[in-house]
């Protein structure tokens, strides 16, 4: 897919997406160090519960990149203010999903939801040994075709923020009201 060399990578993604790996290669982490980001930053954001990238796939933006062209087929979907969400699908697990419809869990499972904060928000957490594999992932883009996240797993928009249109903050509430972040249980 040359599609890829169209998305630009910028420094804030290149740290964002810290988030959704387990480990960086080692010129990734030189990197972002360079640009001013601790070694206490970088391990505080790969330990953020939430959808993870296999380290077998992605340990730095640049094999996003390439994952993103070895898929053939794709759908984009527009969000809104410009946004787009690129959905691939592959035949092969990349990661971990940290999301669930909140139906999709067994009675037993959901018994152990709670309700948390996260920067001011209130949404519905389960812990579990392990997180689901996926082979689908998610890259939304602005209308710059700046990447500003990239994860593992289905769909998911922002958390429904002040700063968001009312409208879009109550279909981002909806989604967030019927969904569960599913964190791993560190053993």
């Amino acid at each position: 897919m040359e599609r890829s060399k169209e998305f630009i990578i910028t420094e804030k993604f290149a740290f964002h997406l810290l988030r959704h790996l387990t480990s960086t290669s080692k010129p990734y982490k030189a990197s972002l160090m360079e640009s001013g980001v601790t070694d206490e930053q970088i391990k505080s954001s790969l330990s953020t519960p939430g959808s993870k990238f296999s380290s077998e796939i992605i340990t730095a933006p640049e094999d996003l990149l390439k994952l993103m062209e070895r898929c053939k087929k794709f759908e984009i979907k527009n969000i809104s203010n410009g946004f787009a969400s690129f959905h691939f699908e592959f035949n092969f697990v990349i990661g971990n999903e940290g999301i669930a419809k909140l139906v999709e869990l067994s009675p037993e499972v959901s018994k152990g939801i709670t309700r948390e904060d996260r920067n001011g928000i209130i949404v519905n957490v389960v812990r579990m040994r392990e997180l689901p594999d996926t082979t689908k992932m998610e890259v939304i883009v602005n209308d710059t075709n700046e990447i500003i996240t990239a994860f593992p797993g289905r769909f998911a928009p922002p958390l429904p923020y002040p700063h968001f249109r009312s409208r879009d903050r109550v279909k981002y509430s909806e989604f967030w009201e019927q969904h569960v972040f599913i964190e791993r249980i560190i053993r």
